[in-house]
């Protein structure tokens, strides 16, 4: 076995936390191709058996953030709405809604995404049905950002070492730890975040492993204890992550000003009925779509500072999307990135 994996696996075995150090070197040395296959399985299943903590997340998100292609672009701050999935509900992509939202009442927005791995729809997927070209090189999604506002960070383009451990994770068939890491390796470097995850337990680790990594402000939240989105049919917990601190909050529907709906609302079964859901609510339509991207956009905003309170940014949200500001932002997208 690997040197640098040996000693951690035995650690991982006997339930014991590794250092952000060791956890950092691991990643490190699977990204960089050292690792045999079989190494990189035992040290994925050991550390799911034992399950990371936020120290570990630290040193994981460390060294897939050394390795990532960087975007850098003139527009200053930026934002990113991503979620780690895993939810198994099958919602529209509430996210990339919200981004195309977010980026239209005026915050920049580096949307960082993959494509489909246990949903109905990834990110990448519906915004290649919406008519996006995903296929941006880092240098093109800066610029993508700098002229429009808004630019999607593919994944496997950004996070190119990654391609090692793609196989292993796909064969392994579980969650492991690289499941928790998209959130929180944006590679434009976004200093305010929208992140979501599929339970409170990782919604308050995902949070603490962002005090640590360091963020001007962001909000984790879970919807219901089941959504990796704001939700509006029962409570959703906000962890707000601002000087190295972690705040908790609990938001229902009557804090958005918003009617309650439930998730069957929500439900799609492929990127085309995702993308067709996003038209719809970028159109103007009102439903219960429409209204959980309403709260996530509003959450969105307090994240990126552009609001104080929730219910003026519902109302900042509302006019956007009646003006019809949202809908030009994605045809600017999507016109943008086919003309590269």
């Amino acid at each position: 076995m690997h040197a640098t994996l040996q000693p951690a696996v035995a650690d991982l075995i006997a339930r014991e936390d590794l250092s952000s150090e060791s956890v950092q070197k691991c990643i490190g040395a699977m990204m960089d191709g050292e690792c045999d296959p079989v190494d990189m399985a035992a040290w994925l299943t050991a550390m799911a058996c034992k399950g990371p903590v936020a120290n570990e997340l630290v040193g994981a998100a460390q060294a897939m953030r050394d390795r990532a292609a960087r975007i850098t672009s003139r527009r200053q701050p930026l934002l990113d709405t991503c979620g780690t999935g895993g939810d198994k509900l099958h919602t529209f992509n509430i996210s990339t809604a919200t981004a195309i939202v977010s980026a239209a009442c005026g915050v920049n927005v580096a949307k960082h995404g993959n494509r489909s791995v246990s949903s109905s729809s990834g990110s990448a997927d519906v915004l290649e049905t919406l008519g996006v070209n995903i296929q941006l090189t880092a240098e093109q999604a800066a610029k993508c950002l700098d002229e429009i506002g808004i630019a999607f960070c593919f994944a496997p383009l950004v996070h190119g070492a990654m391609k090692h451990a793609a196989p292993i994770r796909k064969a392994l068939g579980f969650p492991t730890i690289f499941n928790l890491l998209g959130p929180l390796t944006n590679p434009a470097g976004a200093e305010y975040q929208l992140l979501g995850a599929s339970s409170d337990s990782r919604a308050r680790l995902l949070a603490s492993a962002l005090s640590v990594l360091g963020c001007r402000k962001a909000i984790v939240v879970c919807g219901n204890n089941e959504l990796d989105e704001v939700c509006l049919w029962g409570p959703t917990a906000a962890f707000t992550v601002t000087s190295g601190e972690v705040t908790q909050s609990r938001w229902t529907p009557e804090d958005f000003g918003l009617p309650t709906c439930t998730v069957d609302e929500l439900r799609v079964q492929s990127a085309a009925q995702s993308a067709d859901v996003i038209r719809r609510i970028l159109e103007g339509e009102t439903s219960g779509a429409a209204d959980i991207v309403t709260a996530n956009t509003a959450a969105a905003l307090l994240a990126a500072e552009q609001a104080t309170s929730l219910s003026e940014a519902v109302a900042k949200v509302r006019q956007t999307l009646a003006d019809g500001v949202a809908a030009s932002k994605l045809n600017e997208l999507v016109e943008w990135t086919q003309a590269v």
